[in-house]
């Protein structure tokens, strides 16, 4: 079953922004890909997080979500320089005709479904031949918080951190050839940031990213203190910011 971010519709937007020079980047390598190729589809759109800007720079954007929430976020922060036309759905069946679309785009969507290669398939039926469809499948993050991720799954025992595609791109470069796309990796966008290991932690602790929210208080709180006492001996002050590194790198499928 695909996850609804619900729970998140609230703080979803601060805990996933990109610096604004990263945001630049990523909206105009976006718009230069979909110009000309209205309408374009963001199936989990969510709060809209990327779909009003890429809306506001000329692309006409129709999103969908599961989470009705997620979408009242967006319509919140809807205005005229950045219309979105909405409709609630899942990506695994989209209701959309076939070649309604001339292009899509998804962000941070295809870990979190089981049956993800329904969504390629979706995808490849509702884009027209010819059109494009990028994908940016997320990035946990380098440096300090890859380490400190990575110690809190072991920690709190979590045996597989996402339900979907985890398996890097060759299996969606192989889901996407089994539908005739050929596959174009886009130039990867990296922003360098730092993050404080405390702040870091706390955002585990306090159950902020889809993939804690099985876990119960009382194991979340022993991995963060598990995970704490590890984070002095690597770290040092807990409060002394170390560097992140988070990359945007999207893969564009050309159909034929």
């Amino acid at each position: 079953m695909s996850v609804a971010f619900d729970r998140a519709s609230g703080f979803y937007d601060r805990t996933r922004a990109l610096a604004p020079a990263t945001m630049e980047a990523v909206v105009a390598l976006l718009a230069d890909e979909l110009a000309g190729r209205a309408p374009v589809l963001e199936p989990g759109v969510g709060t809209g997080r990327m779909a009003l800007p890429v809306a506001a720079a000329g692309v006409d954007v129709i999103g969908l979500d599961l989470s009705g929430p997620m979408l009242g976020e967006l319509v919140a922060k809807r205005d005229s320089t950045a219309s979105v036309q909405l409709v609630r759905g899942d990506a695994t069946a989209l209701p959309f005709p076939a070649g309604a679309f001339g292009g899509a785009y998804v962000v941070h969507l295809l870990h979190l479904v089981p049956g993800w290669a329904r969504i390629v398939a979706e995808l490849a039926r509702v884009v027209r031949p010819g059109g494009v469809v990028l994908v940016d499948m997320g990035s946990p993050g380098g440096g300090a918080a890859h380490e400190i991720n990575a110690r809190f799954e072991r920690a709190a025992g979590i045996e597989r951190r996402h339900p979907g595609l985890m398996d890097g791109p060759q299996a969606l470069d192989d889901a996407m050839a089994a539908h005739g796309a050929r596959v174009r990796p886009l130039e990867p966008i990296v922003e360098t940031r730092t993050a404080r290991p405390d702040h870091y932690i706390g955002r585990l602790e306090d159950n902020l990213f889809s993939w804690t929210w099985a876990l119960d208080d009382a194991t979340r709180q022993r991995a963060g203190a598990e995970v704490r006492a590890w984070a002095v001996e690597r770290f040092g002050a807990l409060d002394r910011p170390q560097p992140v590194t988070i990359t945007v790198a999207y893969r564009a499928y050309d159909l034929p």
